[in-house]
């Protein structure tokens, strides 16, 4: 009868360890690689609606803001937009108010009442009837803009000019530009880059009624 050995080697027997070949690795790199690359549109197009709805519900609330402080105060609220002139792609929002309750107040007399936002990447656009879905089609669009009203400056630290589209809220809350009444308003807001739109399909309405300055943001 053979008998076992009392010491066997370990190099009769090799161990194998467990784990990745660097071959298995590198393709599951590229898979990874793979999956990443087609859903970063997914991401991005996330990214990009919840940017413009981000700022269509801020623009919202400072419109609502506005006409609250006219009302308020038994004076005007002007709400004026404009591109940064510092970037194209960035939107300005300033709101100033009469201080002596005029309509027509000389410069000293205007004084903001909130802070100037600003807004990168997004534009004023004039929405075509092809993007209203289901909201109401507009009567006027404010991206078309007005050189006939009220213009104002505001310092920070660039110097911003509001000079066509400027939105004028009154003791009664109603919702004027130059001063005429608009039977409905609509802020078109869509994200740009380089001065181009990004995606057309994407965009922020707001809509005001003129006579009861009620606000709606509307998305797709």
């Amino acid at each position: 009868m053979k008998s076992e050995p009392f010491f066997k080697s370990s190099f009769c027997q090799p161990k194998r360890h467990g784990g990745f070949s660097l071959i298995e690795m590198l393709m599951v790199l590229s898979v990874i690689a793979i999956l990443s690359g087609l859903m970063m549109p997914t991401f991005n197009g996330i990214g990009q609606a919840r940017s413009l709805e981000k700022a269509g519900a801020d623009i919202s609330s400072i419109l609502e803001g506005a006409r609250a402080y006219a009302m308020a105060q038994n004076t005007y609220v002007w709400v004026g937009f404009a591109p940064s002139p510092a970037a194209p792609d960035q939107l300005v929002i300033g709101v100033v108010a009469s201080n002596n309750g005029a309509a027509s107040p000389e410069p000293d007399d205007l004084v903001p009442i909130s802070r100037t936002k600003s807004y990168p990447n997004i534009q004023l656009q004039a929405l075509d009837s092809g993007t209203a879905n289901n909201r109401p089609l507009p009567a006027g669009q404010l991206a078309d803009g007005n050189s006939d009203t009220l213009t104002f400056t505001i310092q920070r630290p660039e110097t911003v000019t509001f000079d066509t589209a400027v939105i004028q809220f009154n003791q009664r809350g109603e919702m004027r530009i130059s001063q005429n009444l608009v039977t409905t308003l609509e802020i078109g807001l869509q994200e740009s880059m380089g001065g181009q739109v990004r995606n057309p399909s994407n965009y922020a309405a707001i809509q005001i009624q003129g006579l009861s300055g009620a606000v709606s943001l509307y998305r797709p």
